[in-house]
């Protein structure tokens, strides 16, 4: 698994962009996104909270999207 971007809705609680880590850029409505990240996965898992159906947490698998929030929202899901 890689992380190739991530989205920021604002840098509270000191979830800011990394400096050496992907490009921070405007996302246009008060948030930010992290481009370019393309790091790998140890272990090839996340253990993750998906938001609610609005958030849309989800994984792209070659041409396949998954929503996780459609899933399981607000559950822990290893």
């Amino acid at each position: 698994m890689v992380l190739v971007w991530s989205h920021l809705p604002d840098l509270a609680a000191g979830l800011d962009h990394i400096p050496g880590r992907g490009q921070q850029v405007s996302d246009v409505q008060r948030g930010y996104l992290v481009l370019g990240i393309d790091e790998l996965v140890l272990g090839n898992a996340y253990v993750l909270r998906p938001g609610a159906g609005t958030v849309n947490h989800r994984l792209t698998i070659d041409d396949r999207e998954v929503s996780l929030s459609a899933a399981a929202a607000r559950e822990r899901v290893p």
